[in-house]
């Protein structure tokens, strides 16, 4: 069993470093949008929570707040809507979304 957990959390933090590195940048649009971590941030603060406070709403780690802050980490999606939804913003990762981008091309 302790082999397992093992496995799982190492895993899991290869994985988010995966994602962090590998992760695709709009070179057009880059210089204009502040990084994962700091829109969270900011938007913590605009919010009036601390980093504890948020972690606790969010049922994660000050730590893995504090990770994702100073952009060591990027949160997995649905911690990412969890976030936005708690903290009123909307994260932009690459760029601008739209949803035409995501439509079935015939």
């Amino acid at each position: 069993m302790e082999k397992l957990i093992f496995i799982i959390v190492t895993s899991f933090f290869l994985l988010s470093f995966v994602m962090h590195k590998e992760r695709v940048y709009n070179p057009g649009l880059e210089a204009n949008i502040p990084s994962v971590g700091k829109q969270i941030a900011e938007a913590r603060l605009r919010q009036g929570y601390s980093q504890a406070e948020l972690a606790k709403i969010l049922r994660v780690s000050t730590y893995n707040i504090q990770c994702v802050e100073n952009d060591k980490a990027i949160p997995v999606r649905g911690l990412l809507v969890k976030i936005q939804k708690v903290l009123k913003c909307e994260i932009v990762m690459d760029g601008p979304f739209n949803p035409s981008d995501l439509a079935m091309k015939h």
